[in-house]
Formats: C-alpha cells, structure tokens, sequence
C-alpha cells in the first residue's frame, strides 16, 4: 500500500534498485516485477521495496555524459588548446546540449596518449534520445578531430627491427 501511494515508479520506469536494474513491467499488491537488459525477470517483494532505495532513471530531466578522448601525444600544444576550444563550441552547438554544463580539459598526459575529458548533459527524454545524442556528438567529435588534425588512440607503434610480420 506504501508503495502505491508514493509511487515512486509506475510500470515502464527504468529503475535500479540495490543490484537490479531494469524496467519495471508489473507492480502488484505483494511484488514488483522488473525486466533487466540481460531479459531476465526479476520479483522483488514490495515489502523490501519499501526499505530501499529506489533509483528512477526515466524521471532524470538531464542525463549526463562523460567520456575520456585518447589523442596521440605528438600533437603540439596550440592544436590540442584549438582543439579543446572547438570541442567546447561544437559541444554547445549540439541541439541536446542542457547548456552551461558542458566541460573540455586535458586531464592526463602519458608516454603515448593525451586524455581530454568530455562531460556534458544532454535534455533528452528517454534512453534511445540519449543514445542517439551521444551517437550524434560522437560522430562529430570525430569529424572535429580530422579538421584539426589531431589523430585519437595511441601512437602507432614501430615493428621491432627485423619483425616482417607487419
């Protein structure tokens, strides 16, 4: 009954609740069934419900996205600074974009890469309008990175001296 009347979810919420994580299908006077992206159903007693904290994903009114670029180190300073600036702007531009949430900045220097972290929020509704946001900004960060001239991954490595097999 304390279930029902706080409605925390209704049927067809993506919820994660403790390890499970899934849509809700049914929800009834004694258990709570949900589907997990694995296809498996799991019952959960309303009675553990109560005690729990639930986590509704469907009612998030942003969601956000972080993600880490590996540019090969041999790009020199001022191209990966214009990069940055330009992911910031391209970044800003996307349609999705919850504005003034976007960040772009050099966060780790190794032997072989330069790491940029890109986080950001997208204003979507539902899981696939986020998919398909993320699939849009990625494909343009790729396109970005041509322009620019600044090659992801690391940098290609040297066959050993007499190696034919590269």
């Amino acid at each position: 009954l304390t279930l029902v009347l706080d409605l925390p979810f209704g049927v067809g919420d993506w919820v994660k609740i403790g390890a499970v994580d899934g849509t809700v299908e049914e929800i009834n006077l004694r258990s709570t069934r949900i589907r997990t992206i694995d296809d498996s159903l799991i019952t959960l007693p309303n009675s553990n419900l109560i005690k729990a904290s639930v986590e509704n994903m469907g009612s998030r009114r942003f969601r956000r996205f972080k993600t880490n670029l590996f540019i090969r180190n041999d790009v020199p300073p001022e191209g990966l600074r214009e990069f940055c600036v330009r992911l910031r702007e391209l970044v800003r531009s996307q349609p999705s974009n919850r504005d003034g949430e976007e960040r772009v900045h050099l966060s780790e220097v190794s032997l072989d890469t330069l790491s940029v972290q890109l986080i950001c929020q997208f204003e979507v509704g539902d899981y696939e309008s986020e998919l398909e946001a993320r699939h849009e900004l990625l494909l343009a960060v790729l396109e970005l990175a041509r322009k620019c001239g600044v090659h992801l991954g690391p940098l290609p490595v040297a066959p050993a001296a007499g190696d034919v097999s590269a």
